[in-house]
């Protein structure tokens, strides 16, 4: 035995230092793959040579790589030069036979910008010998589905908790325990199940704080790592196992549209644990790597015939170039799996390579299950940094206040404050129990201290999965992982317990990671308000709005909120056409003193109800005698409302600037809006004026209103308050309709119509005599400020330069020496 690994450990010395050499020798190279003497790569391997320094593009040519096969002969290949313009690679045009050695020559020629010439090099590596398709075959066989029987329901999990009744019947909603308030962002989960004698199905969802699903759609193959990505996509893979072919990790927009699919290349098969998308755009991946291994020369008593496993982290770009590839057969030996991996068996996995993260000085940090080791990979030039794990063969660190160290870990992640944190499965622990680690790490002392730790109470043991992540608030969200009871836990930043959610017996998801999120299929404002119930008697009413952004008709299937003081007072479903919108009336009834908030859900289901597309929005409301309450006239939803009517704003007690001070007519426009249509239209142009006793404001529009048109008007909220300090906290909304015009608002004794008035900048005068017309314009104090000579019978008067005050317009016709003088209001301006 010593022998035999004393043999191996040879051969690896002598590979890693040819590796060396050439690096050492050509000291410009940082990077070469397949790592020179090299075996058992895919026939279809490209060949990748990195620089330390950006090289001159002119200085690459045709034929700058020889390649040669030992049974092919000679090769072409494609050269492409990577977007850092440091790395070349180059992609036969052929696949190399299996079998064969593979020699290469750089030839030289390649200069660096700064001007130096890369020397000519030569290296080997071989190609496989086996049929990959009949070595997956067998780790097939080996590898059976496990599937756990005696189903149970649990006690902890009881559907009739769940209140949205209009989730289908097979849908693992999950029982949610909240210990404190619910916020706004969303938990993205894979929901697969072990026992197919359960009523539930597989799906991918997207779950609030209340357990109710803003997205879920169903499959029939398990999904798994679904979530956010730092672009604002989402992903998932089809996690078939066993090296299959179809498993991939599909891009999706906010719509939930596949728009791209990641792959390894190289002819390796993407394996789902895990997938990055990087800062350059590219993603890093990962494959597990079935090969053929005489075990009986690694450990006694070993197959073989056996099927050994080990893993391949690329970095592919959008056009699945690979970029960077990185492999356990060259780096790991497979005796330093832990002692629950049996190297006599005709399968053996020694890595099982689970999580992927970018460490903040850019290096590849990897998590393999199979080693109890977090490893850190020079992304640069695939070197070994460290190896971490009190358990590991191989641990670099001297580790502090951590006597048992992580077993068969999952999900390194790397705090903003250079941390690193995992979620320890505890397989091999005695007794077995999971928890949640945190670590600092100091990589010039190589200690690691084990600065936080968590386990539950009582303890939950996972014995595969499992995540834990770190919000940007301290708090921690814990996913259980795939052994009931399966739970995702979140604590304040405190450690205090926030909220847990629980799934049926049997259904699992790998991971459970938290977000914020939301479609743009349909749009909708994101928190609509009810304003003050005081002073209402019956549902006080507001409008919701919803946009349909698509080219294709959706439709509203169902609506779900929790609490009672809120209701939609409309029927389901509505469709709404494209680039179209519908809205609905939200009504608010409280039958208490107090504020309400709540989540309204909006649910867009398709016909089989196999996948919901929902939004949510918050829905405010108060009911506080002591703040003051607002009627508006016209009242909301009035209609046949003349095109010349003013708004009134009647409050219940004198008000005044929440911020400071009386409410002057000049502060009226930065009070209210007024707005054709919707909270979203066409601004309205107004003036304001408010009463003596300061308990109505009057808004006056500066032109006519359009007729057959509907109005928003609204008293932003946190603006006002009455005179003891009680604030206005909420929007205040109304809307009318207007009809067809059928009165005139301000007509003189001789027939001219002028409005608005009062007005900002400017007004207009109708009606005029016909002839010629002297207009002059006085301000209060006498003096003419302006003298318009005109044979217009209609005419907008502009006195935006003059300051707000009253005005007074004399209106003389020359040809029958008569005059009219009118008294104007203009609010607000100033030169």
């Amino acid at each position: 035995m010593r022998a035999i690994l004393l043999t191996r450990l040879c051969l690896l010395f002598l590979l890693l230092s040819l590796s060396s050499h050439l690096l050492g020798q050509y000291g410009e190279i940082a990077y070469i793959c397949p790592v020179p003497g090299s075996s058992n790569l895919n026939p279809e391997q490209n060949i990748i040579i990195r620089l330390n320094e950006r090289l001159k593009p002119s200085s690459l040519r045709s034929g700058l790589l020889q390649i040669k096969g030992s049974v092919s002969g000679p090769f072409k290949a494609d050269l492409l030069l990577a977007d850092d313009d440091r790395t070349i690679i180059f992609t036969p045009t052929q696949a190399f036979a299996l079998g064969e050695t593979v020699h290469i020559m750089l030839r030289e020629g390649i200069n660096t910008v700064s001007g130096k010439e890369i020397s000519s090099f030569e290296f080997e590596f071989s190609i496989i010998h086996h049929d990959r398709n009949a070595i997956r075959k067998r780790l097939e066989e080996l590898s059976p589905q496990t599937i756990e029987d005696n189903y149970q329901p649990s006690g902890v999990y009881d559907r009739s908790t769940i209140l949205d009744i209009s989730l289908p019947p097979d849908f693992p909603a999950p029982t949610v325990y909240s210990y404190g308030p619910e916020d706004e962002q969303y938990i993205f989960v894979n929901l697969n199940c072990r026992n197919p004698y359960t009523p539930w199905n597989l799906f991918i969802s997207i779950l609030d704080s209340y357990g109710t699903p803003v997205f879920f759609e169903e499959s029939e193959l398990n999904r798994i790592n679904f979530g956010p990505l730092p672009d604002g996509r989402l992903c998932y893979a089809t996690n078939i196992v066993v090296n299959n072919e179809d498993e991939k990790y599909y891009i999706l927009d906010s719509a939930y549209i596949i728009t791209d699919s990641v792959n390894t290349g190289n002819g390796y098969i993407l394996d789902a644990h895990d997938m990055l998308l990087l800062s350059n755009g590219h993603f890093l991946v990962l494959s597990y790597d079935p090969q053929p291994v005489n075990m009986s020369q690694i450990v006694p008593g070993g197959d073989p015939n056996a099927i050994v496993t080990g893993l391949v982290i690329q970095e592919v770009d959008n056009n699945q170039n690979v970029f960077f590839q990185w492999r356990s057969w060259d780096h790991f030996e497979i005796t330093d799996a832990t002692e629950d991996v049996d190297l006599t068996a005709p399968g053996v996995d020694y890595v099982h390579g689970n999580a992927l993260e970018i460490d903040q000085d850019g290096q590849i940090l990897l998590s393999s299950r199979h080693l109890d080791e977090i490893t850190k990979i020079n992304r640069n030039t695939g070197n070994l940094i460290w190896r971490f794990g009190l358990n590991s063969e191989n641990n670099s660190f001297n580790i502090l206040d951590d006597p048992e160290g992580f077993t068969h870990q999952h999900d390194i992640v790397v705090l903003p404050n250079g941390h690193y944190t995992v979620f320890d499965n505890g397989n091999l622990r005695t007794p077995q129990y999971s928890r949640v680690l945190e670590y600092a790490i100091n990589e010039n002392s190589m200690t690691a201290d084990l600065v936080w730790a968590y386990n539950h109470s009582p303890n939950i043991y996972t014995s595969s999965a499992g995540s834990f992540r770190t919000q940007a608030n301290g708090d921690r969200i814990i996913g259980w992982g795939g052994t009931f009871p399966d739970a995702i836990t979140e604590l304040k930043a405190d450690n205090s317990l926030l909220r847990e959610f629980y799934f049926p017996n049997y259904v699992n998801s790998y991971r459970a990671i938290k977000g914020s999120w939301e479609t743009n299929l349909f749009t909708t404002q994101e928190v609509i308000s009810l304003g003050n119930y005081a002073g209402n008697g019956g549902y006080k009413i507001n409008y919701l709005y919803i946009y349909n952004q698509s080219d294709k008709v959706i439709e509203i299937s169902s609506v779900h909120h929790h609490r009672s003081e809120f209701e939609i007072l409309d029927n389901f479903p509505r469709l709404i056409f494209p680039n179209s919108y519908t809205f609905i009336k939200v009504g608010f009834l409280p039958q208490n003193e107090g504020e309400f908030s709540d989540r309204l859900t909006l649910n867009y289901d398709n016909a089989d109800t196999s996948r919901r597309i929902a939004r949510q929005l918050e829905i405010k409301g108060m009911f506080e005698s002591i703040t003051p309450s607002l009627l508006f006239d016209p009242a909301f939803g009035a209609s046949d409302v003349s095109p010349d009517t003013e708004i009134k704003a009647t409050f219940s007690e004198p008000v005044k600037k929440a911020f400071g001070g009386d409410i002057n007519n000049e502060d009226i426009q930065g009070l209210f809006d007024l707005k054709l249509l919707n909270r979203n239209g066409e601004s309205i142009a107004f003036a304001g004026i408010i009463n003596d006793e300061k308990t109505e404001i009057t808004l006056h529009p500066q032109e006519s209103l359009a007729e057959n048109k509907q109005y928003y008007v609204r008293l932003i909220g946190g603006m006002v308050c009455d005179y003891d300090g009680h604030i206005m906290m909420l929007d205040e909304e109304t809307y009318f309709s207007t009809g067809i015009s059928t009165e005139i608002s301000f007509l003189t004794s001789e027939g001219i119509i002028f409005y608005p008035n009062p007005f900002i900048d400017k007004f207009r005068v109708s009606r005029l005599p016909a002839g010629e017309k002297l207009i002059n314009v006085y301000a209060s104090a006498g003096q003419l400020v302006k003298c318009i000579r005109t044979s217009e019978i209609n005419l907008n008067i502009d006195l935006g330069d003059q300051d707000a005050g009253i005005y007074y317009v004399e209106i003389a016709v020359e040809e029958s020496n008569r005059s009219e003088t009118f008294k104007v209001f203009k609010s607000g301006g100033s030169r």
